[in-house]
């Protein structure tokens, strides 16, 4: 749970709660991992699938639009922006897994 929370910038009780309203809208299932059992492992079903691939192709339309116009070194120094901005947010926040992680 906490590399998973750590991924996504949010504490871990928020991505318990994610986690679990995503099991019930079948989603995702949750199954003990087969190394350690006191954890578990998260697999997409068919209807997460679906909003992964619906959202991937959003994210890659919207980004096109947005950066349509901007030469490499222009959306370098968005891309240098933009984490620097999460970086800064990040440390605001008081997410010390995030931040750890760089």
């Amino acid at each position: 749970m906490s590399e998973l929370a750590a991924a996504i910038s949010l504490k871990a009780a928020a991505t318990s709660g994610l986690i679990d309203r995503m099991e019930k809208k079948e989603l995702l299932e949750r199954r003990p991992a087969a190394k350690d059992g006191r954890s578990f492992e998260l697999f997409l079903k068919p209807a997460g699938r679906l909003i992964v691939q619906d959202s991937k192709t959003l994210i890659e339309e919207s980004n096109r639009a947005l950066l349509e116009g901007f030469d490499d070194q222009k959306r370098s120094d968005i891309a240098d922006f933009l984490k620097t901005i999460t970086a800064r947010a990040n440390a605001l926040g008081g997410n010390k897994e995030t931040e750890n992680k760089g």
